[in-house]
Parts: structure tokens; sequence; C-alpha cells
């Protein structure tokens, strides 16, 4: 809801709350830098939305990336809709995940992510007889895009191309945890609907708005990523030889094993995030992060 709202509810002055609410984006944004690290992902799908700013001269964009098998948000990043955003997403994205991690990537038809996918997943080798170095692409990557013609705002056709790697691995990738041998962006299509029911700043025609950027990107970075990870209760479903064996309920921090429990915003707010642990092992640095604060 808007702050406006919250000073009639509650009696607070505006000022007075949305310092809180600064604070509370901080404290996620830092819980979100510590725990999302060394990950493995097999699939990523990666989308942007709009976000209105009053104090921005260009318009800004909220990039997105999710893994569809735990409903995770690795990566987020606020900018413009350029190439170097894309640069700057990926680059997040690489920084959480495990070194040998090479997940396969699907996305809209924006050209910009193809150049930077390729540019972060590989390495540098200098060929026989040749005086420079070249990149050379990871061979495990596979990149798939869904390309939508729109006509007077209105999809009419999509189209599916393999900018890298070979369909067939993708598809058989995509079988293996129980989804439709296609090239889709659904799920983080769906993220982009759940962050404007729940983020009053990113919602379409509607009175919030964020004044500064800074504060849309601690408020998109606190509530998305770390709430929506931590707090959010998903269902998953286990497969087997394409049959569904069984449906558990958890958070995406607890199908990736940061926690053992299902955490309150209450909880995920008042735990201190002890910057001593940075180097610590990630899959028990919320638990021994909640020690620490139910021992203190």
């Amino acid at each position: 809801m808007d702050v406006s709202v919250l000073e009639r509810k509650t009696g607070y002055q505006e000022a007075t709350l949305g310092k809180w609410l600064n604070r509370a984006g901080e404290h996620c944004a830092r819980w979100h830098a510590l725990t999302f690290r060394h990950l493995t992902f097999d699939l990523i799908q990666m989308d942007e939305l709009y976000a209105k700013v009053k104090d921005a001269d260009v318009a800004r964009w909220l990039w997105l990336a999710i893994d569809p098998v735990s409903k995770a948000l690795p990566a987020l990043h606020l900018g413009g809709r350029r190439a170097e955003d894309a640069y700057s997403l990926v680059h997040e994205l690489k920084r959480r995940l495990h070194p040998a991690c090479v997940p396969a990537f699907t996305t809209d038809g924006l050209r910009a992510y193809f150049h930077a996918v390729t540019a972060h997943f590989g390495w540098w080798f200098r060929p026989p007889r040749a005086r420079k170095d070249h990149w050379q692409v990871h061979d495990a990557l596979r990149y798939g895009q869904l390309v939508k013609r729109r006509e007077r705002r209105q999809v009419t056709y999509t189209i599916t191309r393999m900018l890298w790697g070979k369909r067939n691995d993708l598809y058989d990738l995509l079988e293996a945890h129980g989804f439709r041998r296609l090239v889709q962006t659904a799920f983080v299509e769906r993220v982009n609907l759940t962050l404007r029911q729940g983020v009053s700043l990113l919602t379409r025609r509607t009175c919030p708005c964020p004044r500064r950027i800074s504060t849309c990107s601690i408020m998109s970075s606190g509530g998305a990523a770390i709430i929506t990870s931590f707090a959010r209760i998903r269902r998953y479903v286990n497969r087997f030889q394409g049959k569904n064996v069984a449906i558990v309920t958890a958070t995406p921090a607890m199908a990736l094993g940061l926690t053992d429990h299902i955490w309150t915003v209450e909880e995920l707010l008042r735990t201190p995030v002890l910057t001593r642990l940075a180097r610590s092992d990630p899959a028990s640095l919320a638990n021994r992060a909640r020690g620490a604060a139910l021992a203190a």
C-alpha cells in the first residue's frame, strides 16, 4: 500500500514510515547479498518490467532473473533498457552462482541478453599461431528466446529461436524438471505480476510512485528477493519418470537449502545481518544468524 495509507492507519508521520521502509529494504538487501551465494541452477528465466520514478529523467526498468524450479530470485537490477543493464543483471547472477554452474537460459526477444549471457559463461584462450586471445563460449550453455510479435500493443503470434546450443538439449532439460518441451518465459512473467501486486511502487496506473531511484531499488530488492524467497510459501511437485509423486510445501529458500523453516516477515526483519559470516557457508548462514539473535 501507499505510505499515505500507512500514515492514516498507524498515526506515524510519512517521513518516519519512509525511513523505516528504507531501513527494512536495506536490511533485506544485505540478507540477499549474504545468503544467495554459490548457488546451482539448471534453468534461469530473465525479463524486465517498467518501473516509474518521478525524479528520473529517463524510463527505469527492473530486471529480474528467476529459477523456475525453486521460484527463487537470485539477481535483480534497476536501470534503463540498454545493453549495459543486461550485462549488469547477468553479472550479478554470475556472482551468485557456483563457478562450475552453467544454467540454461530462456528470455524474451531482447538482443542484449544474448551478448550478456555469452560474455559471462566461457573462457579466454589463444589458438595456435594467433597473436590475440579469443573468447570461447561454454559448451554446456543452452540459450533460447521467445519472440513476441505485436500489432497495436496486442500479441498476434510468437516464435522461438535457439541462439546457442541445440534445441533438443534444452527440451530434454525442461522435460527432466517436469516442464513442457517449449521455450517460454511464463514463470518470470508471473513474478512480474506478483511484484506489481505486492509492491505499490511498481503498480501500474496508481498514485504511489517513488521519488528517487534508490528508494525504488531498495524496496524492490528487499520486498521481492528476500521476502519472496524466505517468507512466501509455494508448492512443489516432485516428479519421477513423468509421474507426480508428492506435493511439498516450502519456500524457495528451503528448496535451495538456505534454511530449514518458513520465515515470517517479523523474524526476517528482527534477525541481524552478521557481516562476519560473509565468507561462511551460505547453506548454514541463515540458521547461524537466527541462533545468534536468539542467544543475544
